[in-house]
């Protein structure tokens, strides 16, 4: 298949949602598919480095110039999906705070996915960063980039859990702005 069959096929049915939506719920929208792109590249990102990055270097016995190399590209792409994640996420969470009605949990569970994200932002720029701190931390870095694999998946699955939280509109004479999954 060709990349624009590709791309026609992938995209079509976001843009025929956004055309089905009034022209304010189209941000919410967009705001949400950035906030998925970007964990998808940071979780992902953690994995490799865990997984496929750290072991290649625990084996060598001197300093891989390709694990050296992947680290220094690695920290732009960790500062670009903190910063998408960060907007978006705030975006959606004062969205759902304003139009919505949520159960008791949602709140303490969205602190908790918060605060784990902030673990993983810093755990990955540390673990991608050329300081003195970077370095102390990369000698432990088995450890870090496991807690890092781990909060982020507990940020996963906090995601799923607020997405799926029922959420009633609190004015049920406006509409609502189109609902969009956890933030």
């Amino acid at each position: 298949m060709q990349l624009e069959g590709l791309a026609s096929v992938m995209f079509l049915p976001l843009l025929a949602q956004a055309q089905a939506t009034e022209a304010a719920s189209v941000l919410p929208l967009v705001s949400h598919i950035v906030h998925v792109l970007a964990a998808v590249v940071l979780v992902g990102g953690v994995f490799y480095q865990r997984f496929v990055l750290l072991p290649i270097e625990l084996a060598a016995t001197e300093p891989v110039p390709t694990v050296t190399a992947a680290r220094k590209r690695w920290a732009m792409w960790v500062g670009m999906a903190a910063f998408f994640l960060l907007a978006s996420g705030l975006y959606s969470i004062f969205n759902v705070v304003r139009s919505y009605e949520v159960p008791k949990y949602y709140h303490p569970l969205f602190g908790i996915k918060f605060l784990l994200a902030m673990a993983v932002f810093f755990l990955s720029s540390i673990l991608a960063g050329r300081t003195e701190a970077a370095e102390r931390f990369r000698q432990r870095q088995s450890l870090w980039m496991t807690l890092n694999v781990l909060a982020a998946i507990g940020i996963v699955i906090l995601a799923g859990i607020l997405s799926g939280a029922e959420k009633q509109p609190k004015n049920a004479a406006e509409p609502a702005p189109a609902a969009v999954a956890s933030p």
